[in-house]
């Protein structure tokens, strides 16, 4: 993932123009559909949007890797367009939620497969090693 596209992710997550998002980071008009035509934003942009919007994660607007909100920013019926005065419904919320959640799981099924392949060769050198 690009740095744009977790923006456009993250502002329909908000429920919002791309307009709203410029005008709430102080971006000039266009700076976000500008972008769509490169992969990143210069460190200017990133931090206005860093200050207007604390609950996205940084890291993974730059990496595309973890989750789109901060964790310690989310809580039970999230609606981040309510910072904007934009009228998203909880169920923007709830969709984000349940993405997150789904990459969650996604992360522990990878573990949990790691960890059974690691757990079969160390019984097959402990086995090889009693014979």
């Amino acid at each position: 993932m690009t740095e744009t596209t977790c923006i456009q992710e993250f502002i329909d997550h908000l429920g919002i123009t791309t307009s709203a998002f410029e005008d709430k980071c102080g971006l000039g008009s266009g700076t976000i559909s500008k972008g769509r035509g490169r992969s990143n934003f210069s460190r200017t942009t990133l931090s206005r949007i860093a200050n207007a919007f604390p609950q996205l994660n940084m890291d993974w607007v730059r990496t595309g890797n973890g989750m789109m909100l901060n964790p310690a920013t989310i809580t039970a019926g999230d609606n981040s367009a309510n910072a904007i005065g934009g009228n998203a419904t909880t169920n923007v919320g709830n969709k984000m939620l349940l993405r997150e959640l789904a990459e969650l799981r996604r992360m522990l099924d990878e573990a949990l497969r790691e960890n059974r392949e690691l757990t079969a060769r160390y019984l097959a050198i402990i086995e090889k090693l009693t014979k």
